[in-house]
C-alpha cells in the first residue's frame, strides 16, 4: 500500500514567527530614527519585503540587512556621543524625562520591553532584578550596567529563536516516526480496506502540521484504529496481534537501549569535579562545529577562559579550596550560557565555551558577562573575602578552519589578555 505523501510547501511556523519578530522590531526601532530619513526609508522597504517572503532563507536575508542597519545606527550614536558635551552625556535620565516628552515615551517603551522580557525569563535569571528596576524607572544607567544588560538581553533573545528552531526539528523527527509506524501497519491491511484510506488521511495530516499536540493526537488515533482492525478482521488477527506485540517489545527494548546509551554518553562527556562537559567532548564538538560551519556558514565563536593566578589558591589554601573555586566558577559561567551553547573544562583552571549562532560582537559581549559575573561574585575563605578574576580570549570560526586553527587563535587572544594585565577580554581575528 502506498502511503507516501508530498511535504507541504507552505512556510513553516518558524518562518511565520521570525517574520512577526522582525516586523515588531521594525516598528519599535523606527521611533528612534526620526532624524535619519535615509535609514527610515531602508527600514520601510524591509517592512514591505517581509510581508511577501515565504521561506526561512528569505527571512534570513532580510534579517541580515536589518543587522547592518542596526550597526549603522550604532555608529551614528557613537559619533553623536563623541561630538556632544561629556557633561551633558552624563545627565540624569530621571530629569531628562521631565524635560522631554519624546524621551518619556522612549522610556515607557523600554519599561514595557523590560516587563515582557522579565515574564519570559526563568525565575533564576541573574538579570531579573535589573529588569524590575527598568520597569520601575529606578535603573542606574551606568555604562557598565547598561552594556551588561544589553549583552544579556541579546543572548536571551538569540536563545529564544534557537529554541524555536530546535522545537521544529523535534516535530519533524516525530512526523518521521509516525510515518514509519503508518507504513508498518499498512502491510497488514488489504488494498480495499477502509483502514488503508484512514492511513492515507493520517499521513497527509502529519505532513501538513508542525503542532506537537496534533501529532501526539494523530498517533493515538492511529493506534486506536489499529486495535479496531485487529478486532474486526479474523483473517489477520493472529498476524497483526503478534506483530503489534513484537512492536511493543521492540519499542521497549529500543527505549531502554536509548536511555542507557544517553546515560553512558553523558557520563563519559562530563567532568566529575565541575559537572560541565570535559576535554574529550570538547574535541568532538569542535569537529562538529567546524563541519557545520563549512556546510552552512553559520557564525559561531570559541571562547577560552582562564582563572587568574589560580596556583595561589592551591598553594595558600590547599587543593580542596582550589577545587571549590573551580566548581563555583564553572557554575557562574554556566548560568550565563544559553541552551544552545556548550561549556567545557578544557584542563586545570582553564575553561572553554562554544557560542553557536553568534558573531564576534555578540561573542565579546557574552564573554564580558562571563568576566563580570566571576569578578562580582563574593568569594570567601574562613569569612574573609577573596578576589577572583578571569582572562578571556575569543575568535570566530572562519572558512577553511580546522579545530586546531580555531583553538590556536583563541589561545593567542587569551595570552594577550594575560599580557595586558589579566581580568579582560581580547579578540583574535
Amino acid at each position: 500500500m502506498d502511503t507516501s505523501v508530498t511535504e507541504n510547501n507552505n512556510s513553516s511556523s518558524v518562518t511565520a514567527k521570525l517574520k512577526s519578530l522582525l516586523s515588531l522590531s521594525f516598528t519599535c526601532i523606527k521611533g528612534f530614527l526620526s532624524e535619519e530619513k535615509e535609514m527610515v526609508k531602508v527600514l520601510d522597504n524591509l517592512a514591505q519585503e517581509i510581508k511577501t517572503v515565504e521561506t526561512d532563507e528569505e527571512v534570513e536575508k532580510i534579517r541580515t540587512q536589518y543587522r547592518r542597519l542596526i550597526l549603522q545606527l550604532d555608529e551614528i550614536e557613537e559619533r553623536k556621543k563623541s561630538e556632544n558635551d561629556p557633561a551633558k552625556a552624563k545627565k540624569d535620565y530621571g530629569s531628562l524625562e521631565k524635560e522631554h516628552d519624546s524621551l518619556s515615551l522612549h522610556l515607557q517603551l523600554i519599561q514595557t520591553f523590560a516587563e515582557g522580557t522579565r515574564h519570559l525569563c526563568d525565575s533564576q535569571d541573574l538579570r531579573r532584578d535589573e529588569l524590575k528596576e527598568v520597569e520601575a524607572n529606578t535603573f542606574q544607567y551606568s555604562e557598565e550596567k547598561v552594556k551588561g544588560l544589553i549583552a544579556h538581553l541579546k543572548s536571551f533573545f538569540l536563545g529564544k529563536v534557537n529554541e524555536i528552531e530546535v522545537a521544529t526539528k523535534e516535530r519533524a523527527e516525530l512526523k518521521n516516526i509516525i510515518k514509519v509506524l503508518s507504513g508498518t501497519v499498512a502491510t497488514f491491511s488489504s488494498e480495499n480496506d477502509s483502514f488503508g484510506v484512514h492511513l492515507k488521511d493520517y499521513a497527509e495530516k502529519i505532513s501538513q502540521t508542525d503542532n506537537l499536540d496534533d501529532l501526539v493526537k494523530f498517533k493515538g488515533e492511529l493506534l486506536n484504529d489499529t486495535k479496531k482492525l485487529v478486532e474486526k478482521s479474523e483473517q489477520f488477527r493472529s498476524k497483526v496481534s503478534s506483530s503489534e506485540e513484537n512492536l511493543k517489545k521492540a519499542d521497549l527494548r529500543i527505549k531502554a537501549l536509548e536511555e542507557e546509551v544517553e546515560r553512558v554518553k553523558k557520563e563519559s562527556a562530563i567532568d566529575p569535579l565541575t559537572k560541565v562537559y570535559n576535554r574529550g567532548y570538547f574535541d568532538r564538538k569542535m569537529s562538529e562545529t567546524v563541519d557545520y560551519f563549512t556546510r552552512y556558514e553559520t557564525d559561531s565563536v570559541l571562547v577560552m577562559l582562564d582563572i587568574d593566578f589560580f596556583k595561589k589558591f592551591n598553594d595558600n589554601y590547599g587543593h580542596q579550596v582550589g577545587d571549590k573555586v573551580l566548581q563555583i566558577v564553572a557554575s557562574l559561567i554556566k548560568k550565563n550560557t544559553r541552551k544552545t551553547d556548550f561549556l567545557f573544562r578544557y584542563g586545570g583552571e582553564e575553561f572553554s565555551v562554544i557560542l553557536t549562532n553568534s558573531n564576534i560582537k555578540d561573542g565579546k559581549e557574552i564573554a564580558e558577562i562571563f568576566r563580570i559575573g566571576v569578578k562580582e561574585h563574593e568569594f570567601k575563605y574562613q569569612g574573609k573575602p577573596v578576589s577572583i578574576t578571569m582572562s578571556l580570549g575569543l575568535t570566530l570560526f572562519k572558512k577553511g578552519d580546522s579545530p586546531e586553527k580555531v583553538i590556536e587563535r583563541a589561545d593567542k587572544a587569551l595570552y594577550q589578555a594575560k599580557e595586558k594585565g589579566r581580568d579582560r577580554v581580547e579578540v583574535m581575528y
